[in-house]
């Protein structure tokens, strides 16, 4: 395998990597579709759906009903309150924030998930960010982004977030794992996977 290397001169130690963690590095959405799967009058759904990200269009009972957000803001709450049980989005997420070190790794999240039940899944799976800041909206997370002047770069699953962070000015990557449609921005970057997202980021 081909080792990635940094460029000679590191980015300094106050330059910031921002990171969503659903979805980015938390497999939460997949976890909640397992938990609606088991749920009574539920028509399964599969993890393939999950290329429309709003999932309240997509989760629905036998009778055609579609799950409310408030259920489904439940059902992220049901998903934290088992760290154990969510998976990480890709096996090597600890290897590459290890070959990070050069930068300063902040996650941003305005999950419903219990801040204890986050940290400990993040402790779990050896991840090591210099911070992890909780949100109580999307928008709060967005403007705290667009405000962070020693964020370098920003990383997000959300198509709508991650253009919001590049018309911020901000270099906003989006991880297009489960192929959504991301409008094109001068300083959006669509990657398909973390192997990707490493060699861009250790090409700063």
């Amino acid at each position: 395998m081909r080792q990635l290397f940094r460029k000679k001169h590191p980015a300094p130690k106050e330059a910031i990597i921002g990171m969503d963690l659903e979805g980015v590095i938390a497999k939460s959405q997949e976890r909640v579709i397992e938990i609606f799967n088991a749920s009574s009058g539920a028509a399964p759904v599969q993890n393939a759906m999950l290329r429309n990200y709003d999932m309240t269009g997509y989760l629905r009972y036998g009778n055609g009903e579609c799950i409310t957000r408030q259920r489904l803001l439940e059902l992220f709450v049901q998903a934290w309150k088992d760290p154990s049980r969510i998976r990480l989005m890709d096996d090597a997420i600890p290897r590459i924030f290890d070959s990070l070190d050069s930068w300063k790794i902040l996650i941003t999240t305005a999950t419903v998930g219990s801040p204890t039940n986050v940290l400990e899944f993040l402790k779990t799976n050896k991840i090591a960010p210099s911070r992890t800041a909780f949100f109580k909206t999307e928008e709060a997370k967005l403007d705290s982004i667009a405000g962070n002047r020693a964020m370098r770069a920003y990383v997000d699953d959300n198509p709508v977030i991650a253009l919001e962070v590049a018309k911020a000015g901000k270099l906003s990557f989006c991880l297009d794992i489960y192929s959504r449609n991301t409008e094109a921005h001068k300083n959006l970057i669509t990657i398909a996977n973390w192997s990707e997202l490493q060699k861009r980021l250790l090409e700063l």
